[in-house]
């Protein structure tokens, strides 16, 4: 996976898929029941799947559940890019599948659909190029978030404001890190976004993108730094608020630092 012979030596991008990317390829499915005993309980989540069906054919626009806006583009254009960028992170890196199976049920009616999705696309997926969604969540917010950020020079590409960057590097520094850049791109058009690599002006060990679906297209466009570039979400959040821990494996047994 994401070891010492990666950083500043091969092209590795990750990137994570839960229920934002599943919907935005698939589309929406009603959510499957969570785990019942009673006949009352199963019949809530019955009709409660039934009136979030009714209730997305009365929902228009093209915005993503993570606040992507692609109103108006062609879709058809829109997500054949998509799916060349994330052809390459799977024939060059990581993607981190939610495809865990747990009591809430989460993300599970999407398992089926998305592996038909995959098959379609010619996207392979293997012992090679899959690893678990919250791989990411453990390794920058884990115990070993410290050694990883030790002594690296690091890239954050995000659309954060000034004072959101400050609190960032700021606790990135106090980890050990060496030097922290930031590349800008859009809040909610980066799938659209070209990059521009003339801005970094140091060398970079690891690439931290925070661009929730779109991020993938930035993984690509990242290529030339020819080194570890990881898509890590609400992890971007936590380095900006250490309170904002709370998802399951973002919460370390001791303190980071």
């Amino acid at each position: 996976m994401v070891s010492e012979v990666s950083f500043g030596k091969g092209y590795l991008p990750v990137y994570r898929m839960a229920d934002g990317e599943f919907i935005f390829c698939v589309g929406w499915r009603p959510e499957l029941p969570k785990e019942a005993s009673g006949l009352t309980e199963k019949l809530f989540w019955k009709i409660r799947g039934k009136l979030k069906q009714s209730l997305k054919r009365f929902v228009s626009g093209k915005k993503t559940v993570w606040g992507e806006n692609y109103s108006g583009m062609n879709q058809n254009e829109l997500k054949a890019h998509y799916i060349r960028c994330l052809k390459t992170v799977s024939e060059h890196g990581l993607l981190a599948l939610h495809f865990t199976r747990s009591a809430g049920r989460f993300s599970e009616e999407y398992f089926e659909p998305m592996c038909k999705w995959f098959e379609i696309n010619q996207i392979e997926i293997t012992p090679e190029n899959y690893t678990s969604f919250y791989f990411v969540y453990a390794l920058l917010c884990g115990p070993d978030s410290k050694a990883l950020i030790q002594n690296r020079c690091l890239l954050l590409v995000t659309s954060a404001d000034e004072p959101k960057k400050t609190r960032i590097r700021e606790y990135l520094i106090s980890l050990g890190a060496k030097t922290v850049q930031f590349l800008k791109i859009s809040p909610n058009r980066a799938l659209l976004d070209k990059i521009d690599l003339d801005g970094v002006k140091e060398t970079v060990d690891i690439a931290l993108v925070a661009g929730g679906i779109d991020s993938v297209n930035i993984l690509d466009q990242l290529k030339p730094l020819n080194t570890v570039r990881i898509d890590i979400g609400i992890c971007m959040e936590i380095f900006a608020d250490t309170s904002k821990r709370g998802r399951i494996f973002t919460v370390p047994d001791q303190p980071v630092v």
